[in-house]
């Protein structure tokens, strides 16, 4: 398991200000980000950064060696930053890359906003289509690198962690009542992973199969057959985590959270990608983790 320099942040932050809520408020984040990114930190290197101290945030002796070291590192953050700030007209090309046409409609308004404003240089070219056409694309170099979720699963590519997050359960507002055993539920295709631990996990708590209302692969329509009064859709958080506007309710289920991590993929035989994709790459993971 990775982790990001805003993790690292975070917990710095944290320990600095002496608490999570601090840390939260001062990254414009929610406490629960805070707490998952220091979780994420001990998953990583395999120690306990805090003490049990109910109601105290206090330091374990490895916590404390971490956050010694981290001065350095952001002070080396600063230099870099100055570095390509002061370079940054010299930055400037064609981004070529491909993505689910969902990860596009939700994340990339609000990035190629950001991105014409800090790197007006910079002209994203985007394919959009399924996972095996972005996997086929990136293979025969027909982009630079794709973005999806984590569910690759094939050693010929390189990853970057962009975004973590869980799929969640959505419905009408209209629905009064959603725990009705007569209503259905609409699902992102059979054979998915999601929905494979859903059916599962459902039958575990209940002792019977879920009433299906559709299966279909794509999380977009899913989402809208939910808004629709249809059912309960299963689809990424996402999805409703980077628009304003609201036409359903989330649901909240008893049942073991399905997590995810939004990837970007690139081909192991290409030695390193273009520096435009890079700062691309970087302001995408910066927009997804300030808006999460």
């Amino acid at each position: 398991m990775t982790y990001s320099i805003h993790q690292l942040k975070y917990f710095r932050d944290a320990a600095l200000l002496g608490g999570v809520g601090s840390a939260a408020a001062r990254n414009h984040v929610s406490p629960s980000a805070v707490s998952q990114a220091i979780r994420a930190l001990e998953s990583h290197f395999e120690v306990e950064l805090l003490e049990h101290a109910r109601n105290r945030f206090v330091l374990t002796s490895d916590g404390k060696l971490l956050l010694e070291t981290s001065h350095a590192v952001f002070a080396a953050m600063e230099d870099l930053e100055e570095t390509v700030s002061a370079s940054k007209e010299t930055v400037q090309g064609e981004v070529v890359c491909a993505t689910q046409q969902s990860i596009a409609y939700s994340l990339l308004p609000g990035l190629l906003g950001q991105l014409q404003i800090s790197w007006p240089k910079i002209r994203p070219n985007i394919h959009l289509g399924t996972t095996d056409l972005v996997q086929q694309w990136i293979a025969s170099r027909t982009v630079e690198f794709g973005i999806s979720l984590d569910n690759f699963g094939d050693h010929h590519f390189q990853t970057k962690p962009i975004y973590s997050g869980r799929f969640v359960f959505v419905a009408s507002k209209a629905i009064r009542k959603w725990d009705n055993p007569d209503l259905a539920f609409i699902l992102p295709g059979e054979y998915t992973r999601e929905s494979q631990t859903f059916k599962s996990d459902y039958r575990k708590m209940t002792g019977r199969a879920p009433r299906i209302h559709t299966e279909i692969k794509s999380w977009g329509v899913v989402k809208r057959l939910a808004e629709a009064g249809l059912g309960v859709g299963l689809i990424p958080d996402f999805l409703i985590r980077f628009q304003k506007e609201s036409c359903h309710k989330e649901i909240k289920m008893d049942l073991p959270p399905i997590h995810y991590n939004i990837n970007a993929y690139y081909s192991k035989t290409r030695n390193k990608l273009s520096r435009q994709s890079i700062v691309f790459l970087d302001a995408l993971e910066h927009f997804a983790s300030r808006n999460w």
